[in-house]
């Protein structure tokens, strides 16, 4: 039976991306900015929700996971809390988060929950070459992962104490123009026109600020397929990852199956 999980926060998807590519059943997400949700929308046929706090899925699911969007803990958190007492996954939440976050408030709501809830803090350098021309076009995402379970066993089984991990994704994009919409979601991992909620994307008549914006928010799939990998018990290469990939292509085909389009 393949592992279930539901996304908050879900931009426009890619992390969801990411870890369907493992195998994993996307059931739900949950965004509140209007046009994110269209994309959602087209690219996947999913239960979505508008609210984090009232999120309540159809189904009991395996995985939740989240990128916390900015630093305001607060803010983010709060949601999730609430949906971690009305439906918690049964095995895994899994936090994406700045380094620089105090994350004390999340710590001790997670050990409210139950004291058989454990934790483990990962820091991650995902380092994307964003073409092959251009030397210096290099993006340095450093982020912090929370995973956190109700079983220890499954904590422990994964060996991360004090892991930190090395990402490096060469030649994500090479043949769009540079700076146009197509190169920024290359960049990402994406496929050219994934932000595009038009019937024709040569036709698009979507707000570039708009597309944009969406675009340098998202979360690389290479980051959560990652993640996903290491979770599975699959991840046998230590801490360093190297993909070379045109044009995000090698996941071109999936994601047209796993989204329908």
């Amino acid at each position: 039976m393949a592992v279930t999980f539901g996304s908050c926060y879900s931009g426009i998807g890619g992390a969801d991306i990411g870890l369907l590519s493992v195998g994993w059943e996307l059931q739900f997400q949950a965004e509140a900015d209007p046009f994110r949700r269209e994309i959602l929308t087209h690219r996947f046929a999913v239960q979505l929700f508008s609210d984090v706090a009232r999120t309540r899925p159809a189904d009991p699911y395996d995985i939740l996971y989240a990128e916390l969007p900015d630093s305001r803990i607060e803010k983010w958190w709060a949601p999730l809390d609430a949906l971690m007492h009305e439906t918690p996954p049964r095995r895994w939440l899994i936090l994406e988060l700045s380094p620089t976050v105090r994350c004390e408030r999340v710590i001790r709501d997670l050990l409210a929950l139950g004291e058989t809830w454990t934790f483990r803090l990962i820091h991650i350098d995902a380092v994307i070459q964003l073409s092959h021309t251009q030397a210096e076009d290099w993006d340095m995402r450093k982020r912090a992962l929370i995973l956190a379970s109700p079983d220890p066993d499954l904590v422990d089984g994964l060996g991360l104490a004090a892991m930190s991990a090395e990402i490096i994704v060469t030649g994500v994009s090479t043949t769009h123009p540079r700076l146009s919409l197509a190169w920024y979601e290359g960049s990402r991992g994406l496929r050219a026109g994934w932000t595009c909620v038009c019937v024709s994307p040569d036709d698009c008549r979507c707000s570039f600020d708009q597309r944009l914006a969406a675009i340098q928010d998202a979360t690389s799939p290479f980051v959560t397929q990652w993640l996903g990998e290491v979770v599975n018990g699959t991840w046998q290469d230590g801490l360093a990852r190297k993909l070379t990939l045109a044009d995000g292509s090698s996941l071109d085909q999936f994601v047209a199956e796993a989204s329908g389009v």
